[in-house]
């Protein structure tokens, strides 16, 4: 045992002597005198030129197995100098181009505060400077892209001709002693360490900047020539260095790289990063304190990007959280492009997307919850399609050409909605992309989605608009949204419900140009009728959009139509029948209220086999004669009022329409009429004038009429008109046009006074007039009765003149 503890005791002592030996060889050799090769090697396979200007030193580690690293600090890196260039501070005179100007005044491309790599000891023994580790702490990165899409990173791996290298007769000759075999192209590192990376792109086309800020990357066997080797990292990603809305990876893979620094990416020489086994941990934090707030999705998949000719292969991508997935397998193959400074690239692939919950899903992203009138819609979504079409790529925005992406065999499906179909994005440059698209949609309620409208009231009893004390701006419309795409669309929907109306069968055509609507077509069935509706919109040119609309309605049902204008425990029925519309329509601002305040234009308005469910004209109209009468009607009158034919026409000012030619035949009576539709308000107002054409009583007394009335029922007449005595008319009546007032509430603005009610004060003045009327035509008789032959007919007729004054 003492002998095992002394020969241990030994090797120890020989291995410290000769450690010690070696550090005082090593440290014989002065490494400030390979900075020439080094910027060198860099600069020939990169087009990097480096400004070292700290000391190149030895770091020795003890722990462990001695080991040794070169370290240099204080590095500058920059691009489209020539080398030469960073080791002259004065340099040439301001004005000259910016390539020649002094380093100081260049900008940098990269700054490392500390740089280290593991040296081989035996290779270092026989003068060369092989790396078998790599370690940066401390590391900017400045990217840029100017107004034009020119790069800061677009001339790195340019390989320097041997022309130009010639040109360079100071330059030392290279050999092994110097050091001179160190070569990146062929470099492999045992072991990568970065720490405290930060890189800032900034984007002068579109005034954007990102940050990266890799707090950790790690990775082994570290080579160029595309055999896989493990890396892990721990980045942040942000608008900016100082922003608090930022993303968080933690990421493991398999990296291939090829080619990366073996020239021009140009050659022939295949230049591509593949990552397989991707396993990442991404949180997304929208600046709360509390990390609570944080979305958490996994990413895992393969990927590969080639630099020649962008070509991109992405291998079941996916990205999972707690409620979403989102899967991706694509292929952009290289094609040929009729564009020289543009690349092309082919589409295949697939795409399926699936949320849990909408809402929650927008709030984990730090986005808004979208306002719908139903919380419990944007519960669940579903998407599926074939991706496909070509994609154009290019050194500025000029040389992009057109891409067009395109989804086919579509499969969505939202809450209760099924989607299938097509659709197309066409895009030109940084110009507003073109959407097409086919789809067909089996039902879908638009109410469930839409804000909740705000509410209106007033009075329009008297057809004098009240405004509504609603704000409104809080149902103004997201019209901003056309100006983000040019649209050109079909769509059938089976189901479609709106506003709570509801059309079947609808075939629509969309064109969206220039931020207008041009043309919005809808064609369909409608609460029975077939409707036609055309709609445009234009607001790009205009202070105030001006929505325009065509509307014609065949064989509507009424009844369906009020019945889904109001509350669904609403009991009251307003009007029923089969109606044919017809209706030109303009309305301005950029909500429903201030379209329904500013509408203007005209509807023609048809009415078959209707009922005028709130009130009975009829007994209205005896009413005014049983007034007239001095009589009581009789019971057993019922409480709607059939319309054989209804016809007006409605001219609509700032949302009021003036009811005019309103016209109907019932069986025994006719109504001409006016009256105010009151949109804001939601009221109506409608005076009738109603002319008897039937029950004409030839006798005057009531017992006349009373054997009348039973003479008809007698026959089988149950009409009240003809069989109510109070109602039966003479001569003195029959021309009279009896004044009926009737109003009510649109959908459910009703009140109690609703319906129709004679107008007594117009009663009483008919009958002053008809009595008036009667006692002359009974004067006129006793004229004629007492004078007899004895006058010729001009003397009676003046004498007749002159006891009319006395009825005025």
């Amino acid at each position: 045992m003492r002998f095992l503890i002394k020969f241990t005791a030994i090797l120890l002592i020989l291995f410290a002597l000769a450690a010690a030996g070696l550090v005082l060889l090593v440290q014989q050799f002065d490494l400030n005198r390979i900075k020439p090769q080094i910027q060198q090697s860099v600069y020939d396979g990169s087009q990097i030129a480096l400004a070292i200007d700290g000391d190149i030193e030895w770091v020795f580690d003890w722990r462990g197995m001695p080991s040794v690293s070169i370290q240099i600090s204080d590095t500058r890196a920059y691009v489209g100098i020539p080398l030469d260039a960073v080791n002259d501070t004065d340099g040439p005179a301001l004005g000259q181009p910016v390539s020649e100007q002094p380093v100081s005044e260049q900008p940098v491309f990269g700054q490392i505060d500390a740089f280290s790599f593991g040296v081989s000891l035996g290779e270092l023994l026989r003068g060369k400077v092989n790396a078998n580790g790599l370690a940066i702490d401390g590391l900017q990165l400045n990217l840029h892209k100017d107004a034009q899409g020119v790069t800061n990173w677009s001339k790195i791996g340019a390989n320097t001709s041997s022309d130009q290298r010639a040109e360079k007769p100071n330059q030392a000759p290279q050999d092994e002693s110097t050091g001179s075999s160190f070569s990146i192209n062929t470099l492999v590192l045992e072991k990568l360490q970065l720490n405290n990376i930060e890189i800032q792109y900034r984007d002068d086309s579109n005034d954007s900047n990102q940050a990266i800020t890799i707090e950790s990357l790690t990775g082994e066997n570290i080579n160029l020539q595309a055999n896989a080797f493990p890396i892990s990292a721990t980045l942040w990603l942000s608008a900016d260095a100082n922003s608090s809305q930022k993303v968080s990876i933690d990421i493991e893979s398999r990296l291939s790289l090829m080619g990366l620094l073996n020239g021009d990416k140009d050659n022939n020489t295949t230049q591509q990063v593949s990552a397989s086994d991707i396993n990442a941990l991404i949180n997304l934090q929208a600046g709360s304190a509390d990390e609570s707030d944080a979305a958490e999705f996994t990413l895992t998949g393969n990927a590969t990007y080639r630099l020649n000719d962008s070509a991109i292969v992405l291998d079941e991508v996916t990205l999972n959280s707690d409620i979403s997935q989102l899967a991706i397998t694509l292929n952009a193959v290289p094609v040929a492009s009729s564009d020289a400074s543009a690349k092309a690239l082919e589409l295949s692939g697939k795409v399926s997307l699936a949320i849990d919950n909408i809402q929650r899903q927008l709030n984990a992203l730090g986005q808004s919850a979208i306002a719908t009138a139903d919380q419990q819609v944007l519960n669940n979504f579903s998407f599926n399609a074939d991706i496909g079409g070509t994609v154009m790529t290019g050194s500025t925005a000029q040389s992009a050409g057109r891409s067009q992406v395109s989804l086919a065999n579509i499969k969505a499906r939202l809450d209760d909605t099924t989607v299938t179909g097509a659709a197309s994005a066409n895009i030109i440059g940084s110009a507003v992309p073109t959407i097409s698209t086919n789809l067909i949609l089996d039902t879908i309620n638009l109410d469930r989605y839409l804000p909740a409208p705000s509410g209106s009231t007033g009075n329009a009893a008297s057809g004098a608009t009240v405004s509504s004390s609603a704000n409104t701006e809080s149902d103004r419309l997201p019209l901003d949204l056309l100006d983000h795409a040019n649209v050109f669309a079909t769509l059938a929907i089976n189901d479609l419900t709106l506003n709570n109306y509801q059309l079947t069968d609808v075939n629509g055509g969309l064109e969206i140009e220039g931020g207008d609507l041009e043309q919005l077509k809808i064609d369909g069935q409608f609460y029975d009728a077939a409707i036609s509706l055309k709609t445009s919109l234009q607001r790009s040119k205009l202070s105030t959009p001006v929505l325009r609309v065509e509307q014609t309605l065949e064989g509507l049902n009424i009844e369906k139509l009020i019945a889904a204008s109001q509350p669904a425990d609403a009991q009251t029925k307003l009007l029923s029948g089969t109606a044919n519309t017809e209706s030109r329509l303009t309305m301005y601002g950029d909500s429903a209220t201030k379209w329904t305040r500013s509408l203007g234009g005209n509807t023609s308005f048809t009415l078959t086999d209707g009922i005028y469910h709130s009130d009975n004209i009829e007994y209205r109209v005896c009413q005014a004669v049983a007034l007239a009468r001095n009589t009581r009607l009789q019971t057993g009158w019922p409480t709607f009022t059939a319309l054989d034919t209804l016809t007006a026409n409605i001219q609509w000012q700032n949302g009021v329409g003036q009811l005019s030619q309103l016209n109907s035949g019932l069986p025994n009576i006719t109504l001409d009429g006016r009256g105010i539709i009151d949109l804001p308000a939601a009221r109506y107002v409608a005076y009738l004038d109603a002319t008897i054409t039937g029950a004409i009583a030839d006798a005057e007394d009531t017992a006349n009429s009373a054997a009348a009335q039973t003479t008809a029922r007698a026959n089988g007449d149950d009409n009240p008109l003809t069989a109510d005595p109070a109602c039966a008319i003479n001569e003195k009546y029959n021309d009279i046009a009896w004044p009926i007032v009737c109003r009510g509430g649109l959908a459910s603005n009703s009140r109690a006074d609703d319906g129709c009610a004679i107008d007594k004060q117009a009663v009483n003045q008919l009958v002053r007039s008809a009595a008036k009327k009667e006692a002359r035509r009974a004067i006129e008789k006793e004229v004629d009765k007492a004078l007899g032959d004895k006058l010729d007919d001009g003397i009676k007729d003046l004498i007749k003149g002159g006891l009319e004054g006395l009825f005025k």
